[in-house]
């Protein structure tokens, strides 16, 4: 044997040795590394967001800034957090939800049920962020959306806001237009054409209650913990399902019995 081949397979017994002993040394060091954090995480008195732990509720959070028209009713007897949509029943709830209150205004035709300072209803914004967390990750309450197929209910916004209401939609809609550097001349002119209201209005003025798309009214980090998804084109019998599947913590009486 050669000199030249004996170094050769004296190279390739290196690599070898190298690789299968420094393997292991890389795995065992990812492996102490995950007891690690896991040991952090749970021993921590400060609340993380990581691969161990819900996602962490803020005061900038969708659900939670009460800035928006996007805060959740909560109904602490029911346990249950409810995500209205705007052109998706949301008022018939948020009367459904006072009634369930034994609030008497409930079928009042008077005052704005949509005004959170006065229907009486209590919202996620109500609580303490630790609360609120508490609650959207409790599997025990019950956390409901009712959704539309996106094309009526985007007719339903024009029809009612741009159409029925236009001396509204231009005081209030068309400004908001112009403040975003467009044409108000535009806005009052061709407001109540579907093909501007559907290109200009809704793109421009894409946070708009009304119109903004469903997903975008819930964090992304939020939305594995809608435990309850109702369709409004089914809506007779999913009301009836919703209802019936929560339950009062003092009498243990369904929503459905008690005034379904």
């Amino acid at each position: 044997m050669s000199n030249q081949q004996l170094l050769l397979i004296v190279v390739a017994f290196i690599i070898c040795f190298g690789y299968y002993t420094s393997f292991p040394r890389a795995s065992n060091t990812r492996y102490h590394h995950k007891r690690a954090l896991r040991h952090h995480v749970t021993t921590t008195d400060e609340i993380t967001h990581d691969e161990f732990h819900h996602p962490i509720m803020t005061h900038d959070d969708i659900i939670y800034d009460s800035f928006r028209n996007t805060v959740p009713v909560v109904n602490e007897e029911y346990r249950v957090i409810f995500f209205q949509v705007a052109k998706a029943a949301s008022s018939e709830w948020l009367r459904f939800f006072m009634r369930l209150n034994n609030d008497p205004r409930w079928c009042s035709n008077g005052g704005n049920i949509h005004d959170n300072k006065s229907n009486g209803l209590k919202y996620l914004s109500d609580y303490t962020l630790e609360e609120a967390q508490e609650m959207m990750t409790d599997p025990k309450w019950t956390k409901a959306i009712f959704v539309r197929d996106p094309k009526p209910r985007i007719l339903s916004s024009f029809l009612d806001k741009a159409i029925e209401h236009s001396n509204h939609f231009i005081q209030n809609e068309c400004r908001n237009y112009w403040l975003q550097d467009n044409n108000f001349e535009d806005c009052l002119n061709y407001h109540e054409h579907y093909d501007f209201f559907l290109y200009h209005i809704t793109t421009t003025l894409q946070d708009n209650v009304h119109w903004r798309s469903i997903y975008s009214r819930i964090d992304e980090k939020w939305w594995p913990y809608i435990n309850h998804v109702g369709y409004m084109e089914n809506l007779s019998d999913d009301a009836k399902a919703f209802l019936q599947s929560i339950h009062s913590s003092v009498s243990g009486i369904s929503a459905w019995d008690k005034i379904g």
